[in-house]
């Protein structure tokens, strides 16, 4: 799975209990594509420096999630449906490397491998139970 950063404008238009269904509406649609919801911002609201979609201000709202490249079509399909996304950008975050120190994010996201890699003890007990009992 690769490492992706979602950036979303939202329509000024919405109120703070569609904006706040419509962020769990999309962690949800980031899951159903096989992904998963690393770290998600608060939404803000922004002026924007120019028009978009003839709307001088917005919501930015954005994602940092971990997605196969193969489902990120289904993504992008499930955000152009969304009426009330002005605007959304994907960008594909770098792998993390340990040649330099971690920044916040990234501590977070190797915390998460960690928690998988993690075998309750009664399990390798049984595993060595059934090598030796051979």
């Amino acid at each position: 799975m690769k490492l992706y950063e979602l950036t979303l404008l939202i329509s000024p238009e919405i109120s703070e209990q569609e904006l706040t269904a419509l962020q769990e509406k999309l962690a949800g649609a980031i899951g159903e594509t096989g992904g998963s919801v690393l770290e998600k911002s608060r939404p803000t609201r922004k002026q924007l420096p120019s028009p978009v979609k003839k709307k001088m201000q917005a919501f930015l709202l954005s994602f940092n999630c971990s997605l196969d490249q193969a489902n990120l079509e289904n993504l992008k399909q499930k955000l152009d449906q969304e009426s009330q996304i002005i605007r959304y950008t994907i960008l594909a975050k770098p792998p993390i490397s340990m040649k330099r120190k971690p920044s916040r994010e990234e501590s977070f996201i190797l915390a998460k491998r960690e928690e998988k890699k993690k075998v309750e003890i009664g399990q390798i007990e049984k595993k060595l139970e059934e090598i030796l009992g051979q």
